[in-house]
């Protein structure tokens, strides 16, 4: 389950020394819906009410869920919708590998990732192993025990992006 949410504040009262904002839950929310809440919270301005101008700048002031991937004051909101939905699919660590990249445009990244994925395994060297196994089966055991698993998958991992996360080694296929 996701949990991605930002706090948005108010700059009309934040430049009046009065904090007031709200937490915005960005996972399983619409961009219109996120942006409904904004609307909500600059409307319940402090400051508003009190000198009679409506509140209309607002700044992401706080994020949480989005680690490692840096949420700045100025982030699309229809950005952090994306963001959230791949957290969701193919987890933090991966999308800001991605990200970083940035080898396509955002609204494409789903696909990218997709296109590229190979596996999920506890290490490289399992996906490798596993990779040279497959491909020796076909050979007796006579040939094959000169085979060097380890200098194979040294190799092999430059023809692979590697994404280390919590749940094990992403692996990808190379550009």
């Amino acid at each position: 389950m996701s949990t991605e949410r930002i706090y948005v504040a108010s700059l009309s009262d934040y430049n009046h020394e009065i904090l007031h904002g709200a937490w915005i839950d960005v996972a399983d929310n619409t961009e219109s819906g996120i942006w409904d809440e904004i609307e909500a919270m600059l409307k319940a301005s402090p400051t508003a009410r009190k000198y009679g101008e409506a509140a209309e700048e607002w700044a992401i002031h706080d994020s949480e869920g989005f680690d490692p991937i840096a949420i700045g004051e100025y982030t699309p909101i229809g950005d952090l919708v994306i963001y959230s939905r791949l957290i969701e699919t193919c987890g933090s660590a991966v999308l800001a590998h991605f990200l970083g990249e940035n080898t396509c445009a955002l609204n494409e990244l789903e696909r990218h990732i997709k296109d590229r994925y190979v596996g999920t395994h506890d290490s490289f060297r399992e996906f490798s192993d596993s990779y040279a196994d497959a491909m020796l089966s076909e050979y007796p055991d006579f040939i094959t025990e000169y085979f060097d698993y380890e200098s194979y998958a040294r190799d092999l991992e430059n023809a692979y992006d590697v994404v280390q996360a919590p749940d094990g080694v992403h692996i990808f296929a190379d550009n």
